[in-house]
């Protein structure tokens, strides 16, 4: 094996790949306060630039050198590998990572393979050991994206799911509307809970709806949040009690639907496999039911107590 640990300057390390990582600041960050408390513990992977003497191109380990130059290191600790650039990327894809790559950051390197050496998809797959869709999936994924919102992900300002379950296909349907959007998320921390529920109501929404939901979405997400503290409230009102009814309204209601439909599906030509899970369904289902009218007679039958006279008798008044 021809690795070597070597220290070299950080105006020394050429970062051309830089492009291809989501700089996730919270990890950066977490590295920063480890390199700080006990020194750089992993090298980062770096080959020679062929071009340039004493320059070395850097292969992985992009957000260690962000926090190596944030701690003030003057110097970062590399593994210098012999390969030519083409063979150390498909090292890198093939290995297992500490840190494994988002499907996006594997993407956009397979995405520099395809173009700066010219590789088919089929040529890559064999390459790092992956079947042909993996590597298909990949590249669809970083070339269906519109640039804005790739950059958004890579600059670690909205997350990778946000990017590919609803701000990518909101861009094919409307890039105007993902554009607001993304320049919104840039400047505002959203969960991924609120976006998933922004994008549904925002499928359900006439053109006028969407245009404002998109022009200001932060009046959306306030609403949002002040339904959500009204549905606690009144859920702390109602109790356990408001509770128990909604769930008997739930149960009642989808009884209902399964009798609306009954007259479809029990057709005597139905598999024998599928009547007889109907068939355990529906007796699981009535088991239950007579279970939870037991507990409720038993209940009913069980004597009240005086509230009064057990108050009194725990506060120790015996008096008649």
């Amino acid at each position: 094996m021809n690795d070597k640990i070597i220290n070299i300057e950080h105006h020394q390390i050429d970062m051309r790949y830089l492009h291809t990582r989501i700089i996730d600041k919270k990890l950066v960050e977490q590295l920063r306060q480890s390199i700080k408390t006990y020194k750089q513990l992993r090298p980062v992977y770096v080959i020679k630039d062929q071009n340039e003497s004493n320059h070395f191109i850097l292969i992985d380990g992009y957000l260690r050198v962000l926090a190596c130059k944030e701690c003030g290191l003057d110097t970062v600790t590399a593994i210098l590998n012999e390969d030519d650039e083409e063979k150390a990327i498909l090292n890198v894809l093939k290995s297992d990572q500490q840190r494994p790559f988002q499907a996006i950051e594997e993407g956009l390197l397979l995405n520099e393979l395809a173009n700066c050496y010219g590789r088919s998809m089929s040529e890559l797959a064999q390459l790092i050991g992956r079947d042909k869709s993996w590597v298909q999936r990949r590249l669809v994924l970083v070339r269906d994206l519109p640039q804005s919102i790739l950059s958004a992900v890579k600059e670690g300002t909205i997350s990778a799911w946000l990017a590919v379950r609803i701000l990518g296909p909101l861009a094919r349907a409307n890039e105007q509307h993902s554009k607001l959007l993304v320049d919104y998320l840039r400047k505002n921390q959203v969960s991924t809970r609120q976006m998933s529920r922004f994008f549904e109501h925002y499928k359900k929404s006439n053109k006028n709806v969407r245009e404002n939901m998109c022009r200001t979405p932060e009046l959306f997400l306030s609403s949002l949040s002040q339904r959500d503290n009204e549905q606690k409230i009144r859920k702390l009102i109602r109790g356990p009690e408001g509770q128990f009814l909604d769930d008997l309204s739930t149960i009642a209601k989808t009884i209902e639907r399964l009798l609306k439909r009954s007259h479809d599906v029990f057709d005597p030509l139905h598999s024998d496999d599928y009547k007889k899970c109907v068939h355990m369904k529906i007796n699981q289902i009535m088991t239950l039911m007579k279970i939870l009218n037991e507990r409720k007679q038993n209940d009913q039958r069980r004597p009240q107590k005086d509230n009064n006279n057990s108050s009194s008798t725990r506060n120790g008044d015996t008096s008649d």
